[in-house]
């Protein structure tokens, strides 16, 4: 009976994840959230709470392209730290095209965010007409937030120039024939980002409870 052959994505998509419940993992997301808290924290005092989500989306690429330039030498820990893949210049150029593919939907969402009319806190039929398209906008960053970095990762690591990620022949190269593989991806992303939802939810609400801000 022949034996099932498995892609390169489905193969190593058990050994990734296995291999990021590290310490190391752990230590890597203590320093980024600090960063992010800390960061969207001075923002907020500074008066630009607006640029909050553009910090946000810068470390997040940083981090995102550190580990996946480590990951394609084999380092699977997800690990800041780790100089495995490369120097940070590679790095840089990877977070470059990975956040230039992420414009294409925060950019706008920025701009709509910036335009939306000022409501006053006394009048209840103007909060309730605002309610409809600001939950729309929170549900499109939502949804954008958590389906695109898996493909705009890959689209960016495998770029061997900036311009590539806007090539429909570099994204057919990279997905032609490999939905199945993609499927695994997202299966296994969206089951972390679920967990670490679910774990951190108790902190939220413990937080909340003791102050709604």
């Amino acid at each position: 009976m022949e034996r099932e052959r498995l892609t390169d994505f489905t193969g190593i998509a058990g050994a990734v994840l296995r291999r990021s419940i590290s310490g190391g993992s752990l230590a890597t997301g203590m320093v980024l959230g600090f960063i992010l808290l800390v960061g969207d924290w001075a923002l907020m005092i500074g008066g630009a709470g607006k640029f909050a989500a553009v910090f946000s989306q810068v470390i997040i690429a940083l981090a995102l392209a550190r580990f996946a330039v480590n990951g394609l030498f084999g380092e699977w820990g997800g690990s800041i730290f780790s100089g495995v893949g490369g120097p940070w210049t590679t790095v840089l150029a990877v977070a470059g095209r990975y956040l230039a593919l992420s414009a294409l939907w925060l950019l706008p969402l920025i701009l709509l965010g910036r335009g939306a009319p000022q409501v006053m806190p006394g009048d209840p039929s103007m909060m309730l007409a605002m309610m409809g398209p600001a939950l729309a906008v929170l549900a499109i960053y939502v949804l954008a937030a958590t389906l695109t970095p898996p493909v705009f990762l890959i689209v960016s690591v495998a770029a061997e120039e900036f311009n590539a990620v806007f090539s429909p022949q570099h994204w057919r190269r990279q997905f032609s024939g490999r939905l199945g593989d993609l499927f695994a991806i997202y299966v296994v992303y969206t089951g972390a980002l679920a967990m670490v939802l679910l774990l951190g939810l108790p902190v939220v609400l413990l937080a909340f409870a003791a102050s709604p801000k």
